[in-house]
């Protein structure tokens, strides 16, 4: 992901299939992706099942895949790694994350919360942390080319690459787990580390922004209450076009984030209060640790470097709407009666249910 896409969600070529695909928000002018135009000329039609998925926000819901990282050349057994995702969706906010650890150099974005909005053109609707990692050893990692030339040929393209003040990257120093609308994310920077500090995306179309005496800082993003609750001490920097950058310059660190929905409290001072009463606990040493009672009553409990999920389970594709096994070479869309089913061994696509005439 480049850097303004990462803070207007609309500049993502996503933008363009919502828009042809499914009628859904506006059309980048021009399109930004060039596969659109495969689509385009191809006259695809999706079917009604994958419409219909496409549009629902009737009921939240979280979805589940493994992907897995780029080729690795150097420093690992093996060439690619497992990346777990998590999103979770309903009609006010999305909330999507992966594991953390560098799973794609440069442009990777690991977690964020990102808000419907009306209009989302030039509109900065989304809210995330990262650590401004750039090394050597991560860009050796996923590419061949000798190190002595390695960052220069990077930021000749890349920018942004190698600043301190990035939006877009991801770190070994960075670990996540999301359950819902909560995100628990840990950092453990070691000393001597290039950039060592955690950026904070505050966008310039946030509303309502406020810092608690206890530590919470509470913030509106269309119908989306956000509330998240730095481990450490920070300050502010400003960033160029608007919005702010929060900036915290210590080593062991973290941010608890929990959504919730504008309809569920009448006000942000109710949201405050209920956010306020919920257990949290949290040390930084010997290594960052957090539990917490999120306001959907699950008690959460996250320390760095250990893992509170079991990825050994992990679907290809999980959710209401989606479900394949690893390996397992089949596909099934689901939505109400309606099933599609591919099957990549046989290559048929069998629909049952379908209700169209």
């Amino acid at each position: 992901m480049y850097d303004r896409p990462a803070v207007e969600k609309w500049l993502n070529p996503s933008s363009d299939f919502g828009w042809v695909l499914f009628g859904s928000g506006y059309p980048l002018d021009p399109p930004d992706g060039y596969i659109i135009f495969y689509v385009l000329a191809s006259a695809y039609e999706p079917p009604e099942i994958l419409k219909r998925i496409a549009t629902d926000r009737e009921h939240p819901y979280t979805h589940y895949e493994r992907k897995r990282t780029r080729n690795r050349w150097r420093f690992n057994d093996d060439l690619h790694g497992p990346v777990y995702k998590t999103t979770y969706v309903r009609k006010e906010y999305a909330v999507g994350s992966d594991q953390g650890g560098t799973l794609q150099p440069i442009q990777e974005h690991s977690w964020d919360v990102t808000w419907n909005v009306p209009d989302p053109r030039v509109v900065q609707n989304t809210f995330f942390t990262l650590h401004p990692y750039s090394s050597l050893r991560e860009l050796q990692t996923y590419f061949t080319f000798p190190p002595d030339q390695g960052i220069a040929e990077v930021v000749s393209s890349k920018k942004t690459y190698d600043s301190p003040d990035k939006l877009v990257g991801g770190s070994p120093y960075e670990q996540i787990f999301q359950d819902q609308d909560s995100v628990i994310v840990l950092y453990d920077i070691p000393p001597g580390t290039r950039f060592p500090h955690i950026n904070g995306f505050f966008s310039k179309d946030l509303e309502e922004v406020r810092e608690d005496p206890s530590g919470w800082i509470f913030a509106r993003g269309g119908d989306a209450l956000i509330a998240c609750r730095p481990l450490q001490p920070y300050t502010w920097k400003p960033i160029e076009g608007g919005g702010r950058r929060l900036f915290s310059p210590y080593l062991k660190n973290g941010i608890v984030v929990q959504v919730a929905a504008r309809s569920e409290y009448p006000d942000l001072d109710a949201f405050r209060r209920a956010i306020l009463a919920l257990p949290l606990e949290f040390h930084l040493t010997p290594l960052p640790s957090v539990r917490f009672r999120s306001l959907r009553d699950k008690q959460l409990a996250f320390t760095y470097g250990q893992s509170v999920q079991d990825h050994a389970t992990w679907p290809l594709f999980g959710g209401p709407f989606l479900e394949a096994a690893v390996d397992s070479e089949q596909l099934i869309l689901k939505y109400g009666k309606m099933r599609r089913t591919l099957d990549f061994r046989r290559l048929t696509v069998t629909d049952t249910n379908d209700p169209r005439p």
